[in-house]
């Protein structure tokens, strides 16, 4: 099989599996009532139960599932996500907020994460069942296993906190925007942990005041993304190792 039709045949897979995704997420959202599933066309914080009755019938909350959700899909192409209570604004413009600085973050991060992780898959593989190998997988389980949140608390206050080996980075215009805010508060010198303006922060705040609209993009980004990678990881492995595109 050559590389192209490996490829298509991946991108019909990932058509599958974007869709089943979309599918997983919807079936989840329509476990609340209708009444809660029309903030996402809310604009404003108080409206009467005459205007959510109303805007529950005009937005067709009570419709057939399947026809909801082909509505919803049809609405996701068309760039339509909602609006965002949490944001005060439209989904994608509330995106387009947070989403420079938790970029800078990955951006900063990730070629650290890359280093360090050949590095310890490399030192495993020459010292093969002996302690370091051990030792390394052990570490590795125990990184993988434990609560990001908790880890990185845990080693800011180690680096940053006790050893004050990060002096204040480089920041964006963007992100220089922020900093100078009056709402800024400089705590770490780390803007991408300071600033309020982050994806997971827009997650948390969406879920406990139930933003439907945000919670079911990032719900649809995140998964999006993850398959996304995914497919990029297969076809990259397809392409070092032809046996692959036989399986």
């Amino acid at each position: 099989m050559s590389l192209i039709h490996y490829i298509i045949r991946r991108l019909i897979l990932m058509i599958l599996v974007l869709l089943g995704v979309s599918l997983l997420i919807f079936t989840v959202m329509m476990l609340l009532p209708p009444g809660m599933r029309v903030s996402a066309y809310v604009r404003r914080e108080r409206i009467t139960p005459a205007q959510i009755e109303s805007m529950i019938n005009k937005y067709g909350l009570n419709d057939p599932a399947p026809i909801q959700y082909f509505r919803w899909l049809r609405n996701i192409v068309s760039g339509e996500f909602g609006f965002s209570v949490t944001s005060d604004a439209p989904v994608l413009e509330g995106f387009r907020q947070y989403f420079p600085i938790t970029l800078e973050l990955v951006l900063c991060t990730t070629p650290l994460i890359i280093l360090f992780g050949i590095f310890l898959g490399t030192t495993g593989a020459v010292n093969k069942d002996k302690f370091v190998d051990h030792g390394t997988r052990v570490l590795a389980i125990i990184g993988y296993s434990l609560p990001t949140f908790w880890l990185g608390l845990l080693l800011l206050m180690a680096f940053y906190g006790l050893l004050g080996i990060f002096p204040p980075g480089s920041l964006s215009n963007e992100n220089k925007e922020v900093l100078f805010s009056p709402e800024f508060k400089r705590i770490t010198h780390l803007l991408t942990i300071d600033a309020r303006k982050r994806i997971g922060l827009w997650m948390a705040r969406a879920a406990l005041q139930l933003d439907v609209a945000a919670i079911m993009f990032n719900a649809l980004f995140l998964g999006s993304l993850y398959v996304v990678i995914n497919l990029l990881v297969d076809v990259l492995y397809a392409y070092i190792d032809p046996r692959i595109r036989h399986k």
